[in-house]
C-alpha cells in the first residue's frame, strides 16, 4: 500500500473517529448513539514505535456506521477474539503509529520488506558495537546518523637493531654477538599506545532496537549499542577490536553533518603526537 493512500487512509478514518464520537447540536454537544461495527483504536496517551508491543490495555474500541464499509476491509476488529490474542501473544507492530490512530491489519502483518534485514544494504552486513553516553555524542547519535569510528589500541614493535647481520660463517663470535643482541632486543618489546579512525562515514542503522527516530525518541534517546551497516571485511575488523578491549568500551563514534560523505586521509595520534603538537 502506497505511502499516499495510508496517508489519505489516515485522515479519512481520523476524521470519522472525531465524527463518531460527538456532534454538535445547537449549543450542547451530545453523545451519538451508533449502530456499526466496533474496530481497535490507539488510545489517546500512547505513541507506538515499530517494534512495540500492542496490548489490550493501549486499544480502545470506536464504533463505525456499517456505510464506511471500506474501514473493514484495513482495520482491525475490535473483538473478543482479537483482544484474547493480544494478551495471549507477544504481538509487536512494525511501523510508527501515532496516538489516537486506528489499528490497521497491515501495521501487524509480518510484511518482509518491514524486517530489519531488509535495510541492510545489498552486499553489506549488520554489526553491533557496544557504546556508551560518552562515547556516543551524548546519544545524538540516531538511526540513520553517518559516523565515523576511533579506537585506541595498543600494539607491540621491536626496538631497531643498530648491529648489522653478518654473514661471515667464519666469524662465528661475531655471529654470537648478533644473535645476543637479536635476543636483547626481542626482549624489550615497545609497546605504543595510539588512537585511530578505522572508518569513515558509516551509516546507523539502529540504536539500541530502535530503526526509526520515532523509536529513538520513546526510548528516550538511551541505549548500549549501535547497528553499523559494513562489509565483510569490516564486521571483522571490529570484531577483532572489541575482542581485544573486552574491558573497555573500545570505541568512540564522531557524528557528521549528514551532507558531509567526504573521507580523508587521518594520521594516527599517539604520546608522541600530543606532546610535539605546536
Amino acid at each position: 500500500m502506497g505511502s499516499k493512500w495510508i496517508l489519505m487512509l489516515g485522515i479519512v478514518l481520523g476524521v470519522v473517529a472525531a465524527a463518531l464520537t460527538y456532534v454538535k447540536v445547537g449549543e450542547e454537544d451530545e453523545v451519538v448513539d451508533l449502530t456499526g461495527q466496533k474496530f481497535m483504536k490507539l488510545s489517546s496517551e500512547n505513541n507506538l514505535a515499530a517494534g512495540d508491543r500492542l496490548t489490550p490495555e493501549l486499544v480502545s474500541s470506536v464504533t463505525v456506521p456499517l456505510e464506511f464499509g471500506e474501514v473493514k476491509t484495513v482495520a482491525v476488529p475490535y473483538t473478543s477474539e482479537m483482544t484474547a490474542w493480544l494478551t495471549n501473544n507477544d504481538v509487536r507492530v512494525n511501523r510508527d503509529i501515532a496516538a489516537g490512530s486506528f489499528i490497521l491489519h497491515e501495521h501487524l502483518l509480518d510484511d518482509p520488506e518491514e524486517r530489519f534485514a531488509n535495510i541492510i544494504s545489498e552486499k553489506g552486513r549488520a554489526i553491533s558495537i557496544p557504546v556508551s553516553e560518552n562515547t556516543s555524542v551524548a546519544y545524538f547519535v540516531e538511526p540513520g546518523s553517518r559516523v565515523d569510528i576511533l579506537s585506541t589500541f595498543k600494539y607491540q614493535t621491536a626496538p631497531k637493531i643498530s648491529q648489522p647481520v653478518n654473514a661471515n660463517i667464519a666469524s662465528p663470535s661475531s655471529n654470537t654477538a648478533m644473535l645476543e643482541g637479536l635476543n636483547n632486543g626481542f626482549g624489550s618489546l615497545k609497546e605504543r599506545v595510539v588512537t585511530r579512525t578505522i572508518m569513515q562515514n558509516m551509516l546507523v542503522l539502529a540504536v539500541g532496537q530502535a530503526t526509526t527516530r520515532n523509536a529513538y525518541l520513546d526510548k528516550g534517546r538511551s541505549y548500549g549499542s549501535i547497528t553499523l551497516d559494513v562489509t565483510p571485511e569490516e564486521a571483522e575488523m571490529l570484531t577483532f577490536l572489541m575482542s581485544e578491549n573486552q574491558s573497555k568500551s573500545g570505541f568512540n563514534l564522531v557524528l557528521r553533518n549528514p551532507v558531509n560523505t567526504d573521507e580523508q586521509e587521518i594520521d594516527a595520534v599517539d604520546w608522541d603526537t600530543i606532546t610535539s603538537h605546536q
